[in-house]
This record gives C-alpha cells, sequence and structure tokens, in this order.
C-alpha cells in the first residue's frame, strides 16, 4: 500500500531533489526558531510550539503553491517563502485551511502529478470547500465548483467531475443566502481589489511565459499541458481577487501565502529570467 492508493495529487517530499532538501532546512530552521524567540519573549512551550508549527507551515505551503505557480522554475518558491515569513510576522497568520484547499484545487486543475484526481482527492477537497465555505468565505463554494467544472472540461476531461462541481455550486449558494463568512467593511473592499489587481497585473509575465512550459507530471514524465497549468495559475487569482473584494484587508491576509508566491514568481521571472535555467524536465520536485 502507497501513497498513491489514495491520492493522485499528493506530492510527497522527494530528497532526491536538492530544492526538496533546501526547503526541509529551511522550514526546519523556521520551527526551531519560532519556538526559540517564543520562549524568550516568555511564552509557554505549548503555544511556543503551536506558533512555530504554525508558522514553518505558512513558509512551506508559500513554496509549495509557487511550485504549482511556477513550475518551471525552482527557485522562484525560495523567495516565495520569504515574502510568506515576512508578511506572517507584519500582518499576521493566515488561513491554513483555505491555504491547503487552494493548493488542492490547482492541482486539481493543473495536474503536476500528471494523473487526474481520484475519488478520495475530489471527496477531499468537496468536503474542505464545504467547511470553508461556512465558516471563512461563501465564495469559496464557487471556486471549488470552479475547478472541478475545468478539470471536467480541460483535455484530457474527467468527467465525473462535473458531479462535485454541482454540488460545490449548491453549497455556495447556500452559503452565501445564509450570510456568514468574513465581509469587508465600509469601503475597503476598494482597496482590496485594487491591491489585488495590482499583484496579478505582476504576475501575468509569469502567465505568459506558460505557453513555453518544460516541466512534466511526477508519475508520468509527459509535458504537464499549458492550458491546465495557467488555468492553475487563474483560479488562483481568482481566489486571490474575490478574498480581497468581499473580505477586503482581512481577505487579503487571508490569503497572502498566495500573494507571497504569486510576487515570488514575478520577481525571480522580472530579475533572474536571464540566469534562470530551463525548468525541471525530469519532473517537478514533489510537495
Amino acid at each position: 500500500m502507497n501513497l498513491r492508493d489514495f491520492s493522485a495529487i499528493a506530492r510527497p517530499v522527494d530528497f532526491r531533489y536538492p530544492t526538496n532538501r533546501a526547503i526541509t532546512i529551511v522550514v526546519s530552521v523556521v520551527l526551531v526558531g519560532e519556538v526559540i524567540r517564543r520562549l524568550l519573549i516568555g511564552t509557554d512551550l505549548t503555544q511556543s510550539s503551536i506558533s512555530g508549527v504554525a508558522l514553518s507551515l505558512v513558509v512551506f505551503l508559500t513554496w509549495a503553491l509557487c511550485r504549482e505557480l511556477d513550475p518551471d522554475q525552482d527557485r522562484s518558491a525560495f523567495i516565495a517563502a520569504g515574502f510568506g515569513l515576512v508578511s506572517a510576522f507584519v500582518w499576521g497568520s493566515p488561513s491554513l485551511g483555505v491555504l491547503v484547499w487552494l493548493l488542492l484545487i490547482v492541482r486539481v486543475v493543473n495536474r503536476t502529478t500528471g494523473l487526474r484526481a481520484s475519488f478520495l482527492d475530489s471527496l477531499a477537497v468537496l468536503a474542505l470547500g464545504f467547511w470553508l465555505s461556512y465558516s471563512t468565505l461563501w465564495v469559496i463554494g464557487v471556486i471549488t465548483a470552479v475547478a472541478f467544472f475545468l478539470d471536467g472540461a480541460l483535455a484530457p476531461p474527467h468527467k465525473r467531475q462535473f458531479v462535485y462541481g454541482c454540488v460545490a455550486a449548491l453549497v455556495a449558494v447556500i452559503a452565501a443566502s445564509s450570510g456568514g463568512g468574513i465581509r469587508a467593511t465600509s469601503g475597503l473592499w476598494i482597496e482590496g481589489g485594487v491591491i489585488s489587481l495590482v499583484l496579478c497585473g505582476a504576475f501575468l509575465p509569469v502567465v505568459l511565459a506558460v505557453s513555453e512550459l518544460r516541466s512534466v507530471g511526477d508519475e508520468t514524465n509527459e509535458l504537464l499541458s499549458t492550458g491546465r497549468v495557467r488555468a492553475g495559475q487563474l483560479i488562483a487569482l481568482l481566489v486571490g481577487v474575490t478574498s480581497a473584494v468581499i473580505g477586503g484587508s482581512v481577505g487579503l491576509v487571508l490569503v497572502l501565502p498566495l500573494w507571497s508566491a504569486v510576487l515570488g514568481a514575478s520577481v525571480y521571472r522580472v530579475v533572474f529570467h536571464r540566469r534562470a535555467g530551463t525548468g525541471n524536465q525530469t519532473g517537478p520536485s514533489g510537495t
């Protein structure tokens, strides 16, 4: 029995890749450093440990998300991880639940493993989307539905996903009518929307670069689909923009690791593009 018996989109960290070994070291340093920092300011060991784990998860998941959004460039994810660490210190911890959900729906759409989502994958995404729609942001249900519909329509199509998409859309309607989740206060939705759109504009070079995609699927060793990777990028941006518009500044903080990933990929593309490698042609590093 192995992981693939349960999940087709999980990407375990493969230590054969130097970048994976590097992020493990980075995350470990962040974990230990945060625990020590908390202890030094008088926080008890339990709370210090929780804070250390949370911060290290933010750094790791930001790195992992950037790997999905910019699969050809291994190093851009480390810039993103740095932005994620700084943003967590300055603006506070984002929603780890939303971040995990976002990572999963992007993988469902872009298929960086080379495999279509399993039954358990789809069920997990649907359940997580259901919970977050009610507890955090109703539009999560809408975007979950969009992700399923895209997976069902893009080649090669996964027709079963249309059923999950319809269920997710129904959940979104119910969640929206219940009035749950965060809402932007007076005028802040405009501020959040403008900031998110500026960040989307900065990410445009990364989106355009997908036309020359070189990365291959973890399990298939076949070139990733340009259409699917680009769809994954766009759905991630949709999450960021809608969170900012609906939740204002709170919505921006909610998905700060996404914007850290966007900035990391954008900065690397603009500043280091000429010196960047040609991408990973033997398979994306697993996460």
